[in-house]
């Protein structure tokens, strides 16, 4: 009888068990059946942005009042001094670029006749002072001022008291060191690691400069208020390259020094007294006494044949000695011509003007 009753509820349960799993199998194949058709009857989607509408830009209306804008004037240009030069005319020359503003050698492109391009870009940017342009400008010579009573460091080397005697103290000391430079190399890099020098810079392609308080120098260069004017010397030095062939030579007066070199020679030494340098005034030709408001009479310089387009090295030193009254002037004479004002650089209607109005002896010689 237990046995019997055992036996129907395992059947039973082997039944239910059996009933269930067949009911699983069959959902499983009911679904996978379903997901079978599901991917392959379902198409592809693609998505497809919508068309992006062009908004149309409003353009900005501008109005531009003519009329004021013609009326507005452009700032004033400053006004330089104007030169012309002697019968040579000078290209511009490469310059030695090597210190950090502008410190180069000039390059000159003659000076007889006018060249209104070059001239009218130098007197649009740069001023004009009796030694020199303020900044550098094509066809000028570059200017170095030192004070000789100081080293490069600032410290004094000589003091002149105020006795009857400082002229000849002066002149003994700055005089002494002038002479070495002009015997020597004339190395303007070696001057400057020596004696103290103006941090401004002049280009000369001019000098016309009338007898005047020598405190115009420094100041010129933007050192007047560190350095007195005595025992100074600024030297210029470029290129000269005439445009006209034929012997010429120089010709000056220099209250206290004037010396010029060409092609490592000197070939004048104007200076107030003999003894500045190696070149012997008393065997040189004289000239007219009182030009320029310098008393004594110009010297003549040696000639010097010149071939046009071909550049030759010049140098010019100006010194003031003992301090006080300074001045000087370099003019420039073709053989069986008249002399001329010497400039590195073609002169302008407006500059001729201009250097007249320095010293009514300027149009003898323009």
């Amino acid at each position: 009888m237990n046995i019997s009753n055992a036996y129907a509820r395992n059947k039973a349960l082997f039944l239910v068990v059996a009933v269930s799993l067949g009911l699983h199998v069959l959902g499983l194949v009911v679904f996978g059946t379903f997901k079978i058709v599901e991917s392959i009857v379902r198409e592809e989607q693609t998505f497809e942005a919508p068309p992006i509408a062009e908004v149309p830009q409003e353009q900005p209306e501008y109005t531009v009042n003519l009329e004021q804008r013609n009326q507005s004037s452009a700032p004033p240009r400053p006004n330089p001094i104007v030169v012309e030069s002697p019968e040579v005319t000078i290209p511009a020359l490469d310059i030695d670029v090597n210190i950090a503003n502008s410190s180069s050698y000039g390059r000159g492109t003659g000076g007889f006749g006018s060249s209104a391009g070059i001239t009218e870009m130098r007197e649009m940017v740069v001023e004009l002072t009796k030694f020199g342009y303020s900044g550098f400008v094509e066809g000028t010579l570059e200017g170095t001022l030192f004070d000789l009573k100081f080293n490069n460091k600032g410290k004094q080397l000589v003091e002149f008291d105020s006795s009857k005697e400082l002229e000849m103290l002066v002149g003994r000391y700055a005089g002494g060191i002038v002479k070495d430079f002009t015997t020597g190399s004339w190395n303007v890099g070696a001057h400057e690691r020596k004696y103290k020098a103006a941090e401004q810079k002049l280009y000369g392609s001019f000098f016309i400069i009338p007898k005047s308080s020598a405190a115009d120098a420094p100041k010129a260069f933007n050192a007047e208020k560190e350095m007195d004017a005595k025992a100074i010397m600024a030297i210029y030095r470029g290129s000269y390259t005439p445009t006209e062939s034929g012997r010429f030579r120089f010709a000056g007066q220099g209250d206290d020094v004037l010396i010029v070199r060409a092609n490592n020679r000197i070939i004048l030494d104007g200076s107030w007294s003999n003894g500045y340098s190696e070149w012997d005034q008393n065997k040189a030709e004289k000239g007219q006494a009182g030009l320029f408001g310098l008393n004594k009479e110009l010297i003549y310089g040696d000639w010097l044949s010149l071939t046009a387009g071909q550049s030759i090295s010049l140098q010019i030193l100006i010194a003031e000695v003992p301090g006080g009254a300074f001045g000087a002037y370099l003019l420039i004479q073709k053989e069986d011509e008249e002399l001329k004002v010497f400039s590195t650089a073609a002169i302008s209607s407006k500059e001729k003007r201009q250097i007249k109005e320095l010293h009514f002896d300027a149009s003898k010689f323009l």
